[in-house]
C-alpha cells in the first residue's frame, strides 16, 4: 500500500492512495472509484481481516462524507509460513467442448467443492474462483452440486463426474492452481422465490424479504411474484410498485424482465396486530412466483407421478385432497393423517394419471389440527413429499412447527415464526423445531435455519461477519442459501465440518437506540441431514456472530433428533372416502410471452402440448415434440413476420398468433 499527496502514480492517476502487485505494478482491482478526495498521511492494515485504515487531511472518500479517517474493505492478509496447502480452480460453463475457458464461458459463483477421502471444503466466490486449503498428501478435488445443479447441469469435463486428482509433497506452503471444472447447462432461465423476516413481535413493527432470482443463463420475462400474509400479520408498505389481489388476497409484484444470474429484493415492513390471545402463534406467510421454471428437469429416472394434498373445511369438517397430474402410479404408497403431531392413520393409496381421492375426518375433534402427508415418487425433480394442514377452528393457515414444509419445489416458499413480545436480539432457529423434549422430526427432511442479528451497541456497526460451523450429519450437497436483510459474500472453508461465513460488507447497521428496526438483520440457509444419518441422531447447530472488531455473540443451540413416530391407536380408525375419480378434464389453456419476440419465447400450458409453427398460407414452418406445461422456444430461424402458433393436447387444440421482430 502506498499513501501520501499525489493524484498520479505510474502514468496512471491515483487519488492519494494505490495498491501494488508483488512485481511492483498498480493493482488495477482496487480504488476502481474516486477515492479520496485530499492527501492520506497514515496507513494501517488490520492483521485480523485486512481492512485498510488511513487518516489524513481528506473529507470524503468515494464520495462518501468522511472526517479525515477512513476504513476500506480489503482482501485477507496472506500469512506467512501458513501451516496449509492451497488448492485453487474455477468452474465455469461450457461452450466450444475444449475444457478452456474462454471469455464468452461466464464462471459459476458459490459452488461448493470438496477433497477426498479427507474432506476439505471451499466455494467459488464473486470472482468465480475457488480456494481449498490442505494438508500435505494426495487429493481428489470434486463438485458438491446442489438439488437444482444436479437436475440441469451436468459435468463436462473431468468426463463421468469424475474428480480431479492432486498430490503434494511433505512440506506446506505449495499451491496447485487450475484445478478447474467444466459443466454442461441447460439454456434457460432457472427461477426461485424465498421469503423470510427479521421476527413476529406483537404490537411491532416487523421486516419481511421477498426473494426472486434467476440462476440460469438466459432472461426471464413476465414474472409475478405473489405474496400472501396471514391474518394477525398486516401489510405496511413495500420497497417497489404492488397490486392488490382480493379474489386470493394476495399481494403481487411484477417483473418484465429478470436477466441471468440477477435477483431481486423486495422489502416490506408489517405489524403483527396487537390483540390478545395471539401469543406465541405461528404465522406462516407464503410466496410463490409464476411462472415457474422454465428449464425441464432432465431425470430418466424419475417416474412423473406428481403428487398433491390441499385441505378445507367443509361446515367445520376437515377434508382432504390427494391429487396425481402426474402418470399413474405402478405401485401403492402410503399417507398418514395426522393429528396435531401424533400419527393417527396410516392408508394405501393408488392413482391412475390425473386422479384424485377425497375424504373427510370423522367427528373431528374442535381446535385439533389435522395434517395428512404422502412421499412423492424417488427422483422427483423438485419435492420429497407433498402434505397439507388445517384446522378448522383457527381462521388462519396452522403453523406446525413439529414438520417440514412441503414446499421443497424452488418457485413455492413458506416462512413460519411464532408471535412474540421479547426476542434474543442475536439468536438462531430452526423449523421444523420438531415436538417433544429433543426436537423430534423425521428424517431426511429440509431443515430450515434463521440466524437473526441486532446491533445492541452505542454507534454504527460497518461490519458484520456470521461463523456456523455445520453439524457432521448435514449433507452439504443439499445446502441452499436463502433470504437475507442484506447483501453478503457467502465462503465455505474448513475440514471434516464445513464452515460457513457470511460477511457483510459496509453494511453500516444502525445501533438499536437510534434506529430499532433498521438495527435488525438475518440471514437463512436450507439443508438436510444425510440419507444414511440413523434414527435417534441429535443434530446441534449454533453460530457466532461479530460485529466489527468485537469479540463473537454466541447463539443458542438449535437441537434436533430424527425419529419416526408410531401410530396411536383410537384417535383415527378410519376416513370416510367422498370420492375417488378422475379429475375433470379442463379446456386446453396457453399463454405465449414474450409476444412480440426477438429470439426466445414461453409457451405455458395447462397440460403437455404439441407446437407446431405454421405461417399464414397454413404451411408448418416448423414441427416440434410434445412439451411439458412450461417450455422454452427459440424463434431465431425464423424470419421476422407472423406466424400461427397451433398448440394440440389430449383435450383439443388451440391457435395463437406470434410475432417475431
Amino acid at each position: 500500500m502506498v499513501a501520501g499527496a499525489f493524484i498520479q502514480y505510474g502514468n496512471r492517476n491515483s487519488s492519494y492512495l494505490v495498491r501494488l502487485n508483488i512485481d511492483g505494478a498498480i493493482d488495477s482491482t482496487f480504488m476502481s472509484v474516486s477515492g479520496a478526495n485530499n492527501g492520506v498521511e497514515y496507513i494501517s492494515i488490520s492483521p485480523q481481516d485486512g481492512d485498510i485504515l488511513i487518516s489524513g487531511n481528506f473529507t470524503s472518500f468515494n464520495g462518501t462524507s468522511r472526517n479525515r479517517i477512513a476504513r476500506i474493505f480489503g482482501d485477507p492478509v496472506p500469512v506467512a509460513n501458513s501451516e496449509f496447502n492451497v488448492i485453487t480452480g474455477k468452474i465455469f460453463r461450457n461452450l466450444d467442448n475444449n475444457c478452456i475457458q474462454n471469455p464468452n464461458e461466464e464462471l459459476f459463483m458459490n459452488r461448493v467443492v470438496k477433497t477426498l477421502p479427507s474432506t476439505y471444503w471451499g466455494n467459488t466466490l464473486n470472482n468465480g474462483q475457488y480456494s481449498i486449503q490442505t494438508d500435505s498428501g494426495a487429493y481428489e478435488v470434486v463438485q458438491v452440486k446442489s438439488p437444482l445443479e444436479t437436475i440441469f447441469e451436468s459435468q463436462y469435463c473431468p468426463p463421468n463426474n469424475q474428480g480431479r486428482e492432486v498430490s503434494f509433497g511433505s512440506s506446506l506452503n505449495d499451491t496447485i492452481s487450475g484445478i478447474d471444472f467444466v459443466n454442461n447447462v441447460q439454456n434457460c432461465a432457472l427461477l426461485s422465490v424465498q421469503v423470510s423476516a427479521n421476527r413476529r413481535r406483537r404490537c411491532f413493527r416487523n421486516s419481511t424479504v421477498l426473494l426472486v432470482q434467476n440462476s440460469g443463463n438466459t432472461a426471464a420475462q413476465g414474472i409475478t411474484a405473489h405474496l400472501k400474509f396471514p391474518r394477525y400479520l398486516n401489510f405496511i408498505s413495500s420497497s417497489i410498485p404492488h397490486t392488490w389481489n382480493p379474489v386470493d388476497s394476495t399481494y403481487q409484484f411484477t417483473f418484465d424482465t429478470l436477466n441471468q444470474g440477477a435477483q431481486r429484493t423486495i422489502y416490506l415492513i408489517d405489524s403483527v396486530s396487537c390483540v390478545p390471545g395471539i401469543m406465541n402463534m405461528e404465522l406462516c406467510t407464503k410466496a410463490w412466483i409464476i411462472p415457474g421454471n422454465l428449464c425441464q428437469p432432465n431425470n430418466s429416472n424419475w417416474d412423473e407421478v406428481d403428487l398433491d394434498v390441499t385441505a378445507s373445511c367443509e361446515n367445520d369438517v376437515p377434508e382432504f385432497t390427494i391429487t396425481n397430474s402426474g402418470a399413474a402410479m405402478t405401485t401403492a404408497r402410503t399417507f398418514q393423517v395426522y393429528f396435531d403431531t401424533l400419527l393417527a392413520l396410516q392408508q394405501d393409496i393408488l392413482l391412475g394419471r390425473d386422479q384424485l381421492f377425497r375424504f373427510s375426518i370423522p367427528d373431528p375433534e374442535p381446535g385439533a389440527t389435522y395434517r395428512v402427508e404422502v412421499p412423492q415418487s424417488d427422483f422427483h425433480p423438485y419435492e420429497t413429499f407433498a402434505a397439507a394442514a388445517v384446522n378448522c377452528l383457527m381462521q388462519t393457515t396452522p403453523g406446525q412447527s413439529g414438520f417440514a414444509n412441503p414446499d421443497e419445489s424452488p418457485f413455492i416458499a413458506t416462512h413460519c415464526s411464532p408471535v412474540l413480545d421479547s426476542y434474543d436480539p442475536n439468536d438462531k432457529a430452526v423449523f421444523p423445531q420438531g415436538t417433544m423434549p429433543g426436537g423430534k422430526v423425521l428424517p431426511n427432511r429440509m431443515f430450515e435455519y434463521r440466524i437473526r442479528f441486532q446491533n445492541t451497541g452505542n454507534d454504527t456497526a460497518y461490519k458484520v461477519v456470521i461463523i456456523d460451523t455445520l453439524n457432521m450429519n448435514l449433507d452439504m450437497a443439499t445446502f441452499l442459501p436463502g433470504a437475507s436483510s442484506h447483501r453478503y459474500e457467502l465462503q465455505v472453508s474448513g475440514k471434516g465440518k464445513p464452515v460457513l461465513t457470511w460477511t457483510y460488507n459496509n453494511i453500516m447497521l444502525p445501533d438499536s437506540f437510534t434506529n430499532s428496526l433498521g438495527s435488525n438483520g438475518f440471514v437463512d440457509f436450507s439443508i438436510r441431514p444425510y440419507r444414511t444419518t440413523p434414527l435417534g441422531t441429535k443434530i446441534e447447530n449454533l453460530a457466532d456472530i461479530y460485529f466489527d472488531f468485537n469479540e463473537a455473540i454466541r447463539t443458542n443451540t438449535t437441537v434436533n433428533t430424527l425419529y419416526i413416530p408410531t401410530r396411536v391407536p383410537g384417535l383415527i380408525d378410519s376416513i370416510n372416502v367422498i370420492t375417488s375419480s378422475k379429475l375433470k378434464q379442463a379446456k386446453l389453456v396457453a399463454s405465449v410471452f414474450p409476444n412480440p419476440t426477438k429470439g426466445l419465447f414461453h409457451v405455458n400450458s395447462n397440460e403437455p402440448v404439441h407446437v407446431a409453427i405454421m405461417n399464414l398460407a397454413g404451411q408448418t414452418i416448423l414441427n416440434l415434440p410434445e412439451y411439458k406445461k412450461q417450455h422454452l422456444i427459440s424463434s431465431k430461424s425464423l424470419e421476422k413476420g407472423v406466424y400461427l402458433l397451433v398448440l394440440t393436447s389430449s383435450n383439443g387444440k388451440t391457435v395463437r398468433k406470434l410475432m417475431v421482430e
